[in-house]
């Protein structure tokens, strides 16, 4: 076992290509997931995940977690930590990477690590060579389905939790943004319990222009990018649109439609108009892979919300704000495409290049902004369930 545990804990990532070698946000924003693992070589040895964890603007820029367990064990048994690795393209003409595939490379020690994902992310070929003699390992990955990164990592806090007051409920709110007529983006951290890293278990998003609350549920997040996806469980009319254009220069004016007064739904919103600026980060902390910086004014209930350009298309979804040097900083448009691309979400892409006035980018974002509305609820008596669920409707 520790053996097993030793061999794929030396895995390391290399960077993220299209057949053309080319790095593109989209591959950022696709990469990671819980997948299972099959391999001859693992044969009999039960059930095999690996966590693959984009993390952009750090040292290192892919990271792993692996764990395993016999399938009549009831526990599983983890590799020693994150093993990461800088990323490094891969020219995919010099070997079988297939057309539309995303192929990685990288070297740790002298061992050659090469990975080829499928065009959705679901499927991960990937072979090891230990010296140029050596007959490469070969596995296969499987995206498991249904089940995000909080909910895989949520067995090393319970330990914690248990010795903490857990029966307390919070409560967190937002914006998001509707991308198609059954789905909400917004930002992964209102979605959760500062302190303890809980995630909500009741979300409720209320949408415009009918202004009708929702119940959701949470279908995909990526804590790393602080991005998460709700479904909803009644349709909705008007979806946002799209633009993956990569040319954004200091100085674009853009626009961010969101909730001013935190608590309430229903009142407060409100459009702020800002232009793009230069990266803020130092070169230690370069997120700029992923993000983009802008003078917008940040405050409390807009994370999640839409960032929108003069057109009151969505160029980003803005992520959290440094009050004391007056900027913002959102997720890339085009890193949002390879994440709703990851977990088979459609979306609408730009139909329109118009410049539009303020009041007329208002009018768009309002129908499809959306309030969210996070919950964590303790198990309560049926008496007072019902007088909650009366009051909430």
């Amino acid at each position: 076992m520790k053996r097993f545990l030793a061999l794929l804990a030396g895995l390391v990532l290399g960077a993220p290509v299209h057949s053309d070698s080319a790095l593109t946000d989209q591959n950022f924003g696709g990469l990671g997931g819980v997948y299972h693992v099959e391999s001859e070589a693992l044969a009999g040895a039960g059930l095999v995940e690996v966590l693959i964890l984009p993390i952009s603007g750090q040292e290192f820029d892919v990271c792993f977690w692996f764990r395993r367990k016999a399938l009549t064990d009831r526990e599983w048994e983890y590799a020693d930590g994150y093993k990461c690795a800088p990323l490094q393209a891969f020219p995919s003409q010099s070997v079988g990477c297939h057309e539309g595939s995303h192929c990685f490379t990288s070297n740790l020690k002298g061992i050659d690590y090469f990975f080829e994902f499928s065009p959705d992310y679901q499927l991960v070929d990937y072979a090891l060579w230990k010296n140029a003699g050596a007959k490469p390992d070969v596995f296969r990955l499987y995206r498991k389905q249904n089940e995000d990164y909080e909910s895989w990592l949520r067995e090393f806090w319970e330990d914690e939790l248990r010795g903490s007051d857990n029966k307390n409920s919070f409560q967190m709110y937002g914006t998001g943004f509707v991308v198609n007529k059954n789905f909400v983006v917004t930002a992964d951290h209102i979605l959760r319990d500062k302190p303890s890293g809980r995630q909500c278990n009741n979300v409720d998003v209320l949408t415009y222009p009918d202004e009708e609350w929702t119940q959701g549920k949470i279908h995909g997040v990526d804590p790393f990018l602080d991005i998460a996806l709700i479904q909803l469980s009644e349709s909705t009319t008007s979806t946002a649109n799209l633009s993956f254009d990569p040319g954004f220069n200091a100085g674009d004016p853009v626009s961010h439609y969101s909730f001013s007064d935190w608590s309430d739904g229903s009142e407060g919103l409100e459009l702020s108009i800002g232009r793009i600026i230069p990266n803020q980060l130092r070169a230690k902390t370069d997120r700029t892979k992923t993000t983009m910086f802008s003078d917008l004014p940040g405050q409390r209930g807009d994370s999640g919300g839409a960032v929108l350009d003069a057109s009151g298309n969505v160029v980003g979804v803005l992520l959290g704000g440094e009050d004391s040097r007056d900027y913002v900083y959102a997720l890339k448009s085009t890193v949002l495409e390879g994440f709703l691309k990851a977990n088979r979400v459609s979306f609408e892409v730009v139909r329109s290049a118009e410049t539009l006035t303020p009041e007329e980018i208002e009018l768009k974002a309002k129908t499809f902004t959306a309030f969210v509305r996070c919950q964590h609820r303790v198990a309560i008596s049926g008496e007072r369930n019902k007088n909650l669920e009366a009051n909430r409707r």
